[in-house]
């Protein structure tokens, strides 16, 4: 489960879940129509030692638009 922010300053991402869970914050500015593949690129890989964590991305604000996705490893 998770939830998204945004305000003028950056991006903030909001993740709970299983205590100890590692994951990857993925971005991407665009999705590819298939055959091609969409790139994502890793930002970040945070660790849940309280329940939940957060995630922010103050360069959210010099893009027009940008996708998140989490992952697990």
């Amino acid at each position: 489960l998770c939830g998204g922010v945004a305000n003028k300053e950056e991006f903030q991402l909001l993740l709970t879940g299983e205590f100890g869970s590692n994951y990857i914050i993925e971005a991407t500015t665009s999705f590819a129509t298939p055959p091609a593949v969409t790139v994502w690129t890793p930002l970040a890989t945070l660790t849940n030692s309280f329940g939940a964590v957060q995630f922010n991305d103050p360069f959210s604000t010099n893009r027009t638009q940008r996708f998140y996705r989490v992952v697990t490893p």
